[in-house]
């Protein structure tokens, strides 16, 4: 099936995406065309991945109408929200919209522009699976074991410059120039 320029460009956006910045609302199928119940709150990855897919299998219809479309796009809501690695996130579900809106002007490509929609549902849900699956333990966790870490032997050394250190450095510097003014310029002469 050939995709046009504009879902190509929706599923690149989509796919670079942190998957961490979706959520979603909850949206009814084509055919009930009732607006979609309000949620005040944000979801977090794993809940946006199973609307995604619900969003997915609602376009799943054969013979897709004009009709039950627009009562689709009408439903999504104009951003998602998520909170996911306690930052939360909006994001505009124009691409998805956009490819509705192209399935619902055109007859003979509605089926195309539906299905090129259910793929960029699911490819959206599988980026945002995987990212759940990946998701790091926190800050929290990860501090007890840096320095759990950092107090091994090898890195007891480690630590700022004293006053003695500072001396010793400075002294260097000193007898490093003191020989270099005396021994600098024995390179001009033959016997040196």
């Amino acid at each position: 099936m050939k995709r046009s320029l504009f879902c190509r460009v929706g599923l690149v956006f989509a796919l670079c995406l942190p998957p961490a910045l979706f959520a979603s609302q909850g949206v009814p199928g084509p055919g009930s065309g009732a607006p979609p119940a309000a949620s005040p709150g944000s979801l977090d990855p794993v809940a946006f991945s199973s609307e995604l897919r619900r969003l997915g299998a609602a376009l799943e219809e054969k013979n897709i109408s004009q009709e039950a479309i627009a009562a689709f796009r009408n439903a999504l809501p104009g951003r998602w929200r998520v909170e996911g690695a306690g930052r939360q996130y909006e994001i505009s579900s124009a691409p998805l919209r956009a490819l509705l809106e192209s399935a619902e002007k055109d007859a003979t490509q509605r089926s195309a522009r539906a299905g090129e929609a259910r793929e960029w549902l699911a490819a959206l849900a599988e980026h945002v699976e995987g990212y759940a699956a990946e998701e790091p333990a926190g800050a929290t966790a990860a501090r007890p074991v840096l320095e759990k870490i950092l107090r091994r032997p090898e890195f007891a050394s480690v630590r700022p410059p004293n006053a003695f250190d500072k001396f010793k450095e400075w002294l260097g510097y000193q007898i490093l120039r003191l020989l270099r003014r005396l021994f600098g310029n024995l390179g001009r002469y033959p016997i040196g």
